[in-house]
């Protein structure tokens, strides 16, 4: 039997984005596997599970098998004394070893120094780690760069040109490995979250009301000093000022937070949607679901009539279930994966022109071309979703010979 281990994604995590990832990429391996005589086991590679062999049952009853392996660090002090000293460390180094085949998604858009470096080494350890045992590891679809140190720049040069294969999963990110990095053995394709599954859900409907779904960031309502990216100071203000809008326009507002926990309160968009609803107590506003799977979040998104995000993979949610979406973009992988690869423009940068009546006026311009809006998604769905997914897939299964 071999070994399939992914990396850069958590089903745990308390962020759906994540889990998004983690639970498409088993989808899509699960799907090529399904397909070959010889026998496959799917790893993840994490921190947060809590038994070692575990399943995912999806939308549609079907059950994948999988099992997490515990990351190893033997490039610090500390962490080299606690892998040899360690049993339990020893014995997932050794699971680790077992892998025939390594693919790392960096948690999307964390190859890249934008949220820290610590961040970019952390997600990039298992590709040094591949090179010190001699082990074929490859970069699944996802965002590389921006690059703000000279130190980051380097080392993601060197990832890069040691791994067999680089999906990108835009225009700008592949221009990047092709131009500043020299790399040749790119391909060109999509976020795996497009393939999601989900459960279809009805369109919401209310006495001829228009449903808002509306996503909030943690992320950007505390930005942290690490981060290389600038936002509103005004963001959450701002937010609540737009809320109070749609409603008077008489539009029903749901509240969608896209990381939710039971435990941590710190970084938690649940309990920042859930005090916002109490603080507004407004009919027309709809108290925020407590998601348990990503699945759920993209069932839930699909059936709103509009929705509005800066989460990205919430924003890919609502783009692949058809729904019309405004982006509140903060970062390049934003304009990348929509505006450059999928022509979509309706995105507004919350660290320039944002502001209550400019988001405003773009959700009403929206609303009054949403059937157009929606079959141009749809079509887009129809070509470029599907043909890059379809590329994503051969490509996967060609290496897995």
């Amino acid at each position: 039997m071999k070994r399939i281990l992914i990396s850069g994604a958590n089903p745990y995590n308390v962020n759906k984005g994540v889990v998004a990832l983690a639970v498409s990429s088993i989808f899509l391996f699960h799907r090529i596997l399904s397909n070959k005589e010889e026998a496959f086991e799917i790893c993840v590679y994490n921190h947060e599970f809590k038994q070692e062999l575990d399943s995912i049952c999806f939308p549609e009853g079907e059950v994948v098998r999988f099992r997490n392996i515990f990351p190893t660090d033997i490039f610090s002090f500390s962490g080299f004394l606690k892998t040899i000293f360690s049993k339990s460390r020893l014995y997932y180094l050794k699971e680790f070893l077992k892998c025939d085949y390594v693919f790392n998604i960096s948690a999307g858009d964390g190859f890249s120094d934008i949220y820290g470096a610590n961040v970019f080494i952390s997600l990039s350890r298992i590709n040094k780690l591949c090179r010190v045992f001699h082990k074929p590891y490859y970069l699944l679809p996802q965002t590389y760069g921006p690059f703000f140190s000279p130190y980051a720049l380097a080392s993601a040069k060197k990832e890069c040109l040691s791994a067999g294969l680089l999906m990108s999963r835009d225009k700008e990110s592949t221009d990047l490995l092709k131009n500043v990095f020299g790399c040749t053995n790119i391909l060109d394709t999509i976020d795996v979250a497009f393939s999601l599954p989900y459960r279809k859900m009805k369109k919401e409907k209310g006495n001829g009301s228009i449903h808002i779904g509306i996503n909030i960031s943690e992320t950007l309502c505390n930005q942290q000093e690490s981060h290389l990216f600038t936002v509103s100071k005004d963001y959450l203000p701002i937010m609540k000022r737009v809320i109070l809008q749609l409603l008077s326009d008489g539009y029903k507002v749901h509240l969608i937070p896209h990381v939710a926990s039971l435990n941590d309160t710190s970084h938690n968009e649940y309990y920042i949607h859930y005090r916002l609803w109490e603080e507004l107590q407004h009919p027309g506003l709809i108290p925020p679901p407590f998601f348990l799977s990503a699945c759920d979040a993209k069932s839930y998104i699909s059936s709103m009539n509009l929705f509005i995000g800066s989460r990205m993979h919430a924003c890919i949610a609502a783009f692949s279930t058809n729904v019309p979406v405004l982006l509140l973009g903060y970062s390049r992988k934003f304009t990348g994966l929509f505006r450059d690869t999928l022509d979509y423009h309706y995105l507004i940068d919350v660290a320039g022109d944002f502001s209550v009546d400019n988001v405003v006026n773009q959700i009403r311009e929206m609303i009054s071309q949403r059937t157009e809006i929606e079959n141009a998604i749809h079509e887009r769905n129809q070509t470029i979703v599907k043909e890059k997914t379809e590329q994503i897939l051969l490509a996967l299964s060609s290496i897995l010979q």
